[in-house]
């Protein structure tokens, strides 16, 4: 399989570094047959990443224009990646990715992906207990689809982000950590969204592995689960960023299909070979 989709990509009305113009025509020419757009959606508490109230109907009237140019050469959807703790109406869209970004502990929204010295301070908070502060992240992840409504999960084990260059702030292997997923998944498998192997941490993880981890997705595969692949883009030198990678890992881990997406609720199972 030629992997020549991407479902979750950012450009510059959130945090990615390209118009959507831009992201477009370079997803053209590297031959893709679908694009995906999924801007950050509006959090009230922290907009320093995210689209707003005043910026978000350009953002869509750029993305439909997109659809309109490149009908019969590339599907393009409008989309967005909601936060957890976002209350955009994604009803209109064509899709949405239902992904966490935070926790709420004591009344405040701590970020799980801004540095490693804000996750150092968060573990602080949970009294050196990283462990806990995994369990507090997967018990979030869980109720994600409920919350969002979403149409695939996000970067399930982003709390692993700054697990890089020898350091480890949470021992993927710890067994509470271990249940903490597993917990996790066993709410959320039955309720049949996809989840992404996003392969955004193959750019510094030493190990190869991607979001969700080896591990992770075999039990995902194991429970019934289903996977599509995507490279959380921020810029167009990342659209197809590790996608032969991610097909090699999804069948290593018991996946023969991956799924596509066409609006509207509308997905497709696509096999391997």
């Amino acid at each position: 399989m030629d992997w020549k989709r991407n479902y979750h990509t950012h450009t510059d009305f959130c945090d990615g570094q390209n118009t959507p113009e831009e992201m477009a025509e370079a997803a053209a020419k590297k031959g893709f047959t679908a694009l995906g757009f999924s801007g950050h959606s509006y959090t009230d508490f922290d907009t320093f990443y995210c689209m707003t109230p005043e910026t978000f109907p350009e953002y869509c009237r750029q993305v439909r224009a997109l659809r309109e140019k490149y009908e019969g050469q590339m599907e393009i959807l409008l989309g967005v990646e909601r936060d957890f703790y976002s209350d955009l109406d994604c009803r209109d869209l064509d899709y949405s990715i239902g992904s966490v970004h935070y926790i709420r502990w004591e009344g405040e929204y701590i970020p799980v992906d801004e540095s490693e010295e804000v996750v150092r301070k968060t573990i602080e908070k949970f009294g050196n207990d990283p462990y806990a502060y995994a369990e507090t992240y997967f018990d979030t992840v869980a109720r994600v689809v409920e919350q969002t409504g979403c149409d695939f999960i996000g970067h399930f084990d982003l709390i692993k982000k700054f697990n890089r260059n020898g350091t480890v702030l949470v021992d993927e292997h710890h067994p509470r950590y271990v249940t903490a997923w597993k917990k996790a998944l066993e709410r959320l498998v039955p309720q049949g969204r996809p989840f992404e192997i996003n392969t955004t941490p193959l750019s510094w993880r030493e190990d190869g592995e991607c979001y969700p981890s080896r591990e992770i997705l075999k039990e995902i595969c194991r429970l019934g689960g289903r996977i599509t692949i995507s490279s959380d883009a921020h810029s167009v030198d990342h659209l197809n960023r590790g996608f032969d990678q991610a097909l090699a890992i999804a069948k290593e881990a018991g996946f023969r299909t991956v799924t596509v997406f066409h609006g509207g609720g509308v997905t497709e199972e696509i096999p391997f070979e």
